[in-house]
């Protein structure tokens, strides 16, 4: 076990960087930050790197810190975190570049597929939340949960379960969650700033998206998409798309929800995958050089909207 190989290795050490995957979600942000507050209780010097832009509605938990996506100038780190990525080329070639020139690689995760990347591994699969590991770390360390430390840390471990909804929550989410509210996490608050503060653009954009509901495997699968021009047609971006995959996992009778979605200045088109528990689209994912859990996961596939349509949907039809 890595875990107090960790822990001695923050205490005797004293610059850091930490980062996460592309395309940033709920959990990403907030373990990020959390693992940030830590180091801060510690008196330890660390920055957030990561390759894409933080969502807007994850940014009420940044307070006075900041995520770059470029490394400050005469910045000092050496040991790189990386958080809630199954493997390292899921944190984007300019920031593996930066990793590459530190003394060595922490791994903080819960997904099933990590391939323990790290000179140190910190790997619970069974966790709900890569927040529920860094709040484990915390207690290893000794550190005594500040408000702002819970409130990072329950943000993450809400968004990963669906507000509790997913089948990785579990005895253990639940005491978890108590002690962070026990220690200044506000539910409602934090329920509010991420879900009830929607722009207005993204409801214009959910509007298209739900107009392209499709079904396949005589209505096991159901599908959506979002073009480039949706999002210049409602004055959306990318991030606002987040959880709309929701949606067509909700219908009755759907074993396999897809989501299709162009991206700005790339070949690529990323797709998502969700699950209510008939297919372990972790798997299915994989088969496009993609990952993540059984009911929730994703991939960027190169090809046009329509090539990769039909390549993900024929193998699709397969796994119902």
């Amino acid at each position: 076990m890595d875990n107090q190989a960790i822990v001695e290795l923050i205490q005797n050490e004293d610059y850091f960087l930490i980062t996460s995957h592309v395309d940033p979600d709920g959990d990403n942000i907030a373990s990020q930050l959390g693992l940030l507050s830590i180091f801060k209780e510690l008196g330890k010097h660390a920055v957030i790197v990561d390759q894409d832009a933080t969502p807007v509605a994850y940014q009420f938990l940044l307070n006075d810190d900041v995520i770059y996506h470029q490394l400050p100038p005469d910045t000092r780190y050496d040991y790189s975190f990386v958080l809630d990525a199954a493997n390292l080329d899921r944190v984007g070639d300019s920031v593996v570049a930066l990793i590459q020139q530190g003394n060595g690689v922490i791994n903080i995760d819960h997904h099933t597929s990590n391939t323990r990347f790290g000179t140190y591994n910190w790997v619970e699969p069974e966790a709900c939340a890569t927040a529920i590991v860094v709040y484990k770390l915390a207690k290893a360390l000794g550190v005594t949960l500040t408000p702002e430390m819970a409130t990072r840390l329950y943000a993450g471990i809400i968004t990963d379960t669906g507000r509790f909804r997913y089948t990785n929550t579990t005895l253990e989410t639940f005491e978890v969650s108590a002690d962070l509210v026990r220690h200044g996490a506000n539910p409602s608050y934090v329920a509010t700033q991420i879900y009830d503060q929607e722009p207005i653009s993204k409801l214009r954009l959910l509007v298209k998206v739900l107009s392209s509901l499709q079904s396949a495997a005589d209505g096991k699968i159901h599908w959506l998409q979002i073009t480039k021009s949706c999002y210049d047609e409602t004055g959306s971006n990318v991030y606002e798309s987040e959880n709309m995959i929701n949606y067509a996992t909700s219908i009755k009778g759907t074993k396999l929800a897809i989501l299709f979605r162009e991206m700005e200045n790339s070949d690529r088109i990323r797709v998502s995958f969700r699950s209510k528990g008939f297919v372990n689209v972790d798997k299915l994912a994989q088969c496009f050089g993609g990952g993540g859990h059984a009911a929730a996961a994703g991939a960027r596939i190169p090809g046009t909207l329509a090539e990769v349509q039909q390549k993900v949907l024929t193998e699709a039809c397969k796994w119902v």
